[in-house]
């Protein structure tokens, strides 16, 4: 899965070629690991207005950068519906700038009301992943000891707030982890309303842990 940073400037590729650049930059780009879509366009208020807007992409499946970028602009389609006032879903204004984009690239990416995978594997079918937040932090109490922790998306927000202060915390790092397989949590038991720390060697954050790191937060 392509990152934020990556995903952002093909948004500007992709707003340049196909969109005469009206498009404004999504407020968030955001990662879930949910099966019920590949991608999706979320706006608050109305655009003309200073509504905000967020693109969602699914890291529950196995997407090729090609197969991203056709998410992308599926879901660009749709903030292009919202910046003009005609966010019929997926009715004719969709499928208007839909075979546009298929006209002048010669159906290259084949945009339509559903986007196709290749292999059409949901990693939560065949694999026991973990995604969520990763802590690495170290504490006055172990000097010179590196920590990992995990904990859901649901508490992420919650320990980020009182965890940093904590009267024994030194520093402490927060990012969205996707982890396949579990292979390098195996035995982690989970943060929710504690959080439960494991020595983790420099050598191993970045064997283990760093390639699983979609972004810091």
């Amino acid at each position: 899965m392509l990152n934020e940073q990556q995903i952002r400037g093909l948004f500007d590729k992709l707003n340049k070629e196909f969109f005469n650049n009206a498009l404004p930059q999504p407020n968030a780009i955001e990662f879930h690991y949910v099966k019920k879509y590949l991608g999706q366009f979320h706006w608050d208020g109305r655009y003309d207005r200073r509504g905000t807007c967020v693109i969602r992409f699914s890291t529950a499946w196995e997407m090729t950068d090609f197969e991203v970028e056709k998410v992308l602009i599926h879901e660009m389609i749709h903030e292009w519906q919202w910046t003009v006032g005609h966010s019929d879903h997926h009715g004719p204004w969709f499928k208007y700038k839909a075979n546009e984009i298929n006209r002048l690239t010669n159906n290259k990416y084949k945009i339509a009301r559903l986007t196709s995978l290749e292999n059409n594997k949901c990693l939560k079918e065949t694999r026991k992943n973990f995604s969520g937040g990763l802590i690495i932090y170290t504490a006055k109490s172990h000097p010179g000891v590196t920590f990992g922790a995990i904990c859901p998306y649901s508490a992420l927000t919650r320990i980020k707030s009182w965890f940093p202060t904590h009267y024994n915390i030194t520093s402490s790092e927060f990012y969205l982890f996707e982890a396949s397989g579990n292979d390098c949590l195996r035995g982690w038991t989970k943060s929710v309303k504690s959080v439960h720390g494991y020595p983790i060697k420099k050598e191993e954050f970045k064997s283990k842990y760093a390639k699983s790191i979609i972004r810091k937060i």
